[in-house]
């Protein structure tokens, strides 16, 4: 599985696209993108969020043209599918393990237009994960 990493440029892009979304949708699947509708689904943003081959996500509020349900999470196509083995052993395409085993392309093999993993977007991508789990807990409880 890939650690989740905040992306300023899929947010954006994915903000324009749904524009065009259908507001009847739960998930609007793109091919660069696939973006999920409000927390009352929490069961499909958790299955959503857990797919081992993402990378990439945003944490959007975007209004519906026709509804008041808000696209709020959008993350990139999942490149890879799940493999067994212990936690890092893995990791392909540039990635490295974490210290928790989780893959990560590391700075020095970004895209000089990707933002490095800063101590910043860690502590936004555990506040996101944090908001998530406190959501997910009390849809279910």
């Amino acid at each position: 599985m890939n650690r989740l990493v905040l992306d300023d440029e899929l947010e954006t892009f994915a903000d324009a696209e749904l524009e065009k979304a259908d507001c009847n949708a739960i998930v609007m699947k793109n091919p660069k993108f696939e973006a999920i509708r409000d927390v009352d689904h929490a069961a499909n943003v958790a299955s959503f969020m857990t797919n081992p081959g993402r990378t990439k996500f945003a944490c959007i509020n975007k209004q519906c043209a026709t509804t008041n349900d808000p696209w709020i999470l959008v993350t990139n196509i999942p490149s890879e599918t799940a493999k067994s083995g212990k936690p890092g052993s893995g990791c392909g395409s540039g990635r490295i393990p974490f210290e928790d085993g989780l893959c990560y392309v590391p700075e020095t093999t970004q895209k000089p237009n990707e933002s490095p993993v800063t101590a910043e977007v860690e502590k936004s991508v555990s506040s996101s994960i944090s908001f998530l789990a406190v959501a997910f807990y009390a849809y279910f409880h």
